[in-house]
């Protein structure tokens, strides 16, 4: 079948449009709530909002992924073909990665604004809000995603020792 999850193929493909979609509507939705203190509760909906949403990710991750590949591409290239200093020079990519994720950070600060519709903020608008912050951006977000990575490998390992995976793994 086309959509058998022990495959893979079609249903991850499609598993994780669904889930991009999903998480548009409810971060808007949350957005909205939050910023313009909307009392109706949490509208979740999707519409041209939570399009404008998932384009500007795209367009973020895009800008992360390319020269990241590239960069990847030219390290495996170095290192398979023996070039002399190639550890040098993977350090000096490595570094050149970790600046652009740094500096592309930034750009997340537009999906707030999206959320409420405002108009004037762009993705230009975003970088010159957050000029001189990008650093303590980053350092932020790489925090809370390490705390809930941690988080998720503690639930994990306490349901693997309480049996769990017998349960639902067959």
């Amino acid at each position: 079948p086309l959509l058998n999850p022990q495959q893979g193929g079609w249903y991850a493909v499609f598993s994780f449009f669904i889930s991009m979609l999903a998480t548009a509507s409810i971060y808007v939705a949350v957005c909205r709530n939050v910023l313009l203190k909307e009392d109706k509760g949490y509208k979740v909906s999707f519409g041209l909002r939570e399009l404008k949403y998932l384009g500007y990710i795209v367009i973020i991750f895009l800008m992360i992924f390319i020269p990241v590949a590239l960069i990847s591409f030219r390290m495996v290239y170095v290192v398979k073909n023996n070039i002399p200093l190639a550890w040098l020079e993977a350090i000096v990519w490595i570094f050149c990665i970790v600046a652009l994720i740094i500096n592309l950070s930034r750009g997340m600060f537009i999906l707030p604004a999206l959320s409420v519709d405002d108009k004037k903020v762009n993705l230009r608008e975003a970088f010159r809000i957050t000029r001189g912050n990008a650093n303590r951006i980053f350092w932020a977000q790489f925090f809370i995603v390490f705390v809930l990575y941690l988080m998720y490998m503690v639930v994990l390992q306490l349901l693997l020792s309480l049996g769990i995976e017998k349960t639902y793994v067959k």
